[in-house]
């Protein structure tokens, strides 16, 4: 056997033993929920998680016009929310605490305030919103991207399920003029201080 045959039975013998399970399941566990790793994860519509419609006043973000990635003007509003969650890795200005209780939901808006030449939008959907925790699927559903008050408002429904109270999500934004925009992600907490809404 010539060199480049040893070396790409070499590469294949490693990325085989690097993909195998054992017991039919993958070698590496799945991440505990509340942890971000990287990965994302597609929402569903409310139904599907069993989410009633909100009926609290909404919880809203509102983006400032001049965006600064490290230190952007954030403005909290609607429903008064409860203690600023502490104990994340990685605090954002977007992150939301809300105080759901029984078997409600709650409806989380996030607008954004443009200029003449839009310097930030929202990616298209699914894109604009993806879960960042494994068990975000379960917490977060019914995006949709709409005008509320003039601005272009990405909005959905948090529904705590269980002792899973915190969820994160990634928010896919635009930045910079029209036709050389560049994508940013951002990827808010939301934390619940109410009772745990269900089992």
């Amino acid at each position: 056997m010539n060199s480049k045959t040893l070396i790409a039975l070499a590469v294949a013998g490693s990325l085989a033993a690097g993909c195998s399970k054992t017991g039919g399941t993958s070698q590496t566990p799945p991440p505990p929920a509340g942890e971000k790793t990287g990965d994302t994860y597609a929402l569903g519509d409310c139904a599907s998680i069993g989410a009633p419609a909100p009926t609290l006043p909404a919880y809203t973000v509102t983006i400032g016009k001049s965006f600064d990635i490290r230190n952007p003007v954030v403005v909290h509003g609607g429903h008064a929310q409860g203690t600023r969650p502490g104990n994340h890795k990685h605090p954002t200005p977007l992150d939301v605490t809300t105080q759901v209780s029984g078997v409600q939901s709650a409806l989380i808006q996030i607008s954004i305030q443009t200029q003449p030449d839009p310097e930030l939008d929202f990616m298209d959907l699914p894109r604009a919103l993806r879960g960042a925790t494994s068990n975000a699927p379960q917490v977060f559903c019914g995006a949709t991207i709409t005008t509320v008050n003039g601005l272009p408002t990405l909005s959905f429904t948090f529904f705590p399920v269980g002792s899973d109270t915190s969820a994160a999500v990634n928010i896919g934004l635009l930045a910079g003029k029209v036709g050389a925009q560049l994508p940013v992600i951002i990827d808010p907490w939301s934390d619940n201080n109410g009772i745990v809404a269900r089992k």
